[in-house]
């Protein structure tokens, strides 16, 4: 268990994670954010010290998230290549209107030759440019 210890009359609270640091410090000893007068106050939370106690990080710090900034890559390609002739591909991407439309024509194979080349071109698009064109709505 680590222990937890108040301010002292010269620190001040950093304003991104709520350590104590030096009154004259221009960055936080322990996270590195700036402590410039524009800066943000610290959240309310932070008044006392927080209960996971210095040395420790913070839950949410451990968390990771795997997908952060949009849609997966693989999963389009697997559904383009699978499925894509129903149009499914488009659905996971936020393309409802034209998943309708590969629903809609799915029995002339029309949607098949077109989702193979999208299978193909998702396949060799960099994983952070088909994040940036497919972000979470």
């Amino acid at each position: 268990m680590t222990t937890t210890r108040a301010r002292t009359a010269d620190e001040v609270y950093c304003v991104s994670c709520g350590r104590p640091i030096p009154e004259s410090a221009a960055f936080c000893t322990h996270c590195g954010a700036s402590q410039s007068p524009g800066g943000q106050p610290p959240p309310p939370h932070y008044a006392s010290p927080p209960p996971y106690g210095y040395g420790a990080p913070p839950p949410y710090a451990t968390q990771q998230r795997y997908s952060v900034h949009g849609r997966d890559k693989w999963i389009a390609v697997v559904l383009a290549f699978f499925l894509g002739g129903f149009g499914i591909h488009k659905f996971y991407l936020g393309k409802t209107a034209q998943g309708f439309l590969y629903l809609l024509f799915f029995w002339t194979f029309i949607p098949w030759i077109v989702s193979f080349i999208e299978f193909i071109i998702y396949l060799l698009t960099p994983e952070d440019v088909f994040r940036a064109k497919y972000p979470y709505s």
